[in-house]
């Protein structure tokens, strides 16, 4: 029975108030789920997945049905929509369309399910903290099924919910045919619906055993047993669809934690703190656990307790349909020997969100409850209610815009790097991709140039690398992906770093060397991409990632002091810059550095060399130092200038200070170095 409370709050005055609030809601998750769809590049997987859409239609009908044989994870009802959209919009945006109108499409399905659960407070808080769910969000802009699986997953709990009549029954079977043609990542939330449902069956079948059932409970234990069906056989067809028993590999249970950051195992503390993350602040992988993540899983609990207490079978039926198809997703990575991926665990998404959304709300109820009774008219304890829940979710989810809206473009450029090896690459060079992953990637947006760049495979080989480069006058190196490319990538470094990236670990390097790159570029009026590099820099080196494609040898990485400077160590006797300019003037190279010192360590020095021509030698103190020095027009040529900083010494830590493991040749540090003309 409603409360006072919880009826007043259908009257009409907080009706246009609710309905406006909503729809606010639902046009906030539309704009974060449609603005800039195709900016970011798409990755790997995306790009694997259009290339075997396209291939499906090789297929015969019969294969549309039983199980196609391009790919072994996603369905049929993925690849379909992937090409209408791709034949009625086509590009990267054609490539996310579908997933970002089902994403849209689980926002007021949400709306529904929590109105079924507690009213329209609830619908308006659950749909809410959907809205601008970071994993919500990522995946409803990414060309993959994972959205398809969250909508599907929140309308089973819909129809667990409100399982009456036969629009629901054959709604069930419909949804779980659908979840079997979507893809294999559908067969826990299939597992969990159906585990739900049979519950709910045998607690029916014993009800009427002990006691007489009314109507509507009758009707409740002749849907829970369609639901189970329905859930069976959409497993079995995942079982036909993608398991070939014949070819599939004998995967062992993996108990063992890797040594690695980049993989994350399915039992470790790390893969726990990524899942609570994905379900609160975050829809990337590499993202911790931040402090506000306690607050959502703190109001999930509150709102298990409050929901067991005043509306059990509908948080019985909520917690099942997110704990049943996350463990069963945890089980499988395990017993599969996979490593963790928030993809796996993402259909528990929709079901959590209802589980903090009814912690908001019971919180919202105690806080206008407590309002004395003089002044505790029903109308405005509700209006209090509304004002508390809509002050925590934006409180707690409010922050969540800011990561939905950022991460969704924390992609690798491929356009934009394919972009750049088209403008830089000479006739007769080739590229040497470590892995299948850059050269996909590459060849995906190559063929979208008018002239194409060789790229060519050597799966983890150096043997394979070191025979096109001593082939080629001059040949590039790219290792993306994962780390995993070990031997080949530290071979790849005696080469010069040309650009670096964290995100999909990407390096490019280039043979011969960095001063023969950036002459042969200019030579052959290709050096349009450098000179738009400096200026894009502001003339000025601030030596963070970005800057690598006008840096030689002799540089480590970037790094950050606990001020948050960034700078990057000098790992030679000498470090090397290209400074392209049009005219030759007088300028000022001004820099600030941090001379490497230790115990007895004599003064660094450092000489500034600009195209053979020394400028000043400079004493490095301890600690920070700006220096400044004068570089005539006569030192300058119009084009690629090399500036060479030379050092009096170069030593390894782990050689000079105890206990130390940093086994680099540290000279000096450098904060930034500037160019700047003299008026």
């Amino acid at each position: 029975m409603e409360s006072s409370l919880e009826a007043s709050e259908h009257t009409g005055r907080w009706s246009w108030v609710y309905w406006v609030a909503l729809g606010a809601a639902i046009l906030g998750g539309v704009y974060l789920r449609l603005d800039g769809l195709g900016e970011p590049s798409l990755w790997h997987d995306e790009i694997l997945h259009v290339s075997v859409a396209e291939r499906t239609l090789n297929e015969s009908p019969l294969n549309w049905l039983l199980g196609l044989e391009s790919d072994s994870e996603n369905g049929p009802l993925y690849y379909a929509t992937q090409l209408l959209a791709n034949r009625v919009v086509g590009g990267d945006t054609g490539v996310r369309l579908v997933p970002a109108l089902v994403g849209i499409a689980t926002l007021p399905l949400m709306a529904f399910a929590g109105s079924l659960v507690s009213g329209r407070l609830l619908s308006l808080v659950a749909t809410l903290f959907l809205a601008v769910s970071p994993l919500h969000v990522y995946f409803s802009r990414e060309g993959r099924p994972y959205s398809m699986v969250m909508f599907l997953a929140c309308l089973m709990l819909v129809l667990l919910l409100r399982p009456l009549g036969r629009w629901s029954v054959a709604l069930g079977y419909a949804t779980c045919l659908a979840a079997a043609y979507t893809g294999a990542m559908s067969a826990p939330v299939l597992g969990a619906f159906g585990a739900v449902a049979a519950v709910q069956l045998f607690w029916w079948l014993w009800k009427g055993r002990v006691g007489n059932l009314t109507v509507q409970e009758v009707d409740l234990r002749r849907v829970s047993l369609h639901f189970v069906m329905a859930a069976t056989i959409g497993i079995a067809l995942i079982a036909q669809l993608y398991i070939d028993l014949e070819a599939a590999p004998q995967y062992a249970p993996d108990f063992s934690t890797p040594r690695t950051n980049v993989f994350t195992n399915a039992l470790s503390e790390r893969a726990v703190k990524k899942f609570v993350a994905s379900m609160s602040t975050s829809g990337v992988e590499r993202v911790s656990t931040q402090p506000r993540s306690l607050w959502f899983m703190v109001l999930a609990a509150v709102g298990a307790g409050a929901g067991l207490w005043q509306r059990r079978r509908a948080t019985l039926l909520i917690a099942g349909m997110f704990l049943l198809p996350t463990l069963a997703s945890f089980a499988a990575m395990i017993a599969m020997g996979r490593f963790y991926g928030v993809r796996y665990t993402c259909s528990g998404l929709t079901a959590f969100v209802l589980l903090v959304g009814l912690g908001v709300v019971a919180l919202a109820r105690l806080v206008a409850s407590l309002i004395p009774p003089r002044i505790g008219r029903a109308r405005f304890q509700s209006a209090v209610a509304v004002l508390v829940a809509l002050a925590v979710s934006i409180g707690v989810a409010g922050p969540n815009v800011v990561a939905a809206r950022s991460q969704t473009y924390e992609k690798l450029d491929w356009r934009g790097l394919a972009k750049f090896f088209h403008d830089a690459s000479l006739d007769g060079e080739t590229i040497v991709a470590a892995s299948r992953w850059p050269r996909m990637c590459l060849r995906y947006y190559f063929d979208q140039l008018p002239d194409s760049v060789p790229i060519i495979d050597v799966p983890q080989s150096v043997e394979a690398a070191e025979s096109i480069v001593e082939k080629s006058e001059s040949a590039w190196l790219v290792t993306a992906g994962v780390r995993r490319t070990g031997d080949l990538r530290k071979w790849m470094h005696q080469f010069d770093h040309i650009l670096s990236r964290q995100v999909n670990e990407l390096d490019v390097f280039f043979s011969p060397d960095f001063k023969t790159l950036l002459e042969t570029r200019f030579e052959s009026g290709r050096g349009g991409v450098f000179n738009a590099a400096f200026d894009g820099l502001g003339h000025r080196f601030d030596f963070e990632v970005d800057d690598l494609l006008l840096q030689g040898a002799g540089w480590s990485f970037s790094e950050q002091n606990r001020e948050g400077i960034s700078f990057q160590w000098a790992t030679a006797s000498e470090a090397e810059l290209g400074i392209p300019v049009e005219s030759m003037r007088t300028r000022m190279i001004r820099f600030r550095a941090l001379p490497f010192v230790y115990p007895d360590a004599p003064t660094q020095t450092v000489e500034v060399v600009l195209n053979s021509n020394s400028l000043a030698t400079f004493d490095l103190e301890k600690g920070w130092s700006e220096h400044e020095v004068r570089a005539p027009a006569s030192a300058w040529v119009s084009g690629p200038n090399f500036l060479i900083l030379r050092f009096g010494r170069t030593t390894s830590p782990a050689q000079v200070i105890p206990g130390s493991a940093d086994r680099r040749y540290l000279s000096a540090a450098f904060d930034y170095l500037e160019v700047a003309p003299v008026d």
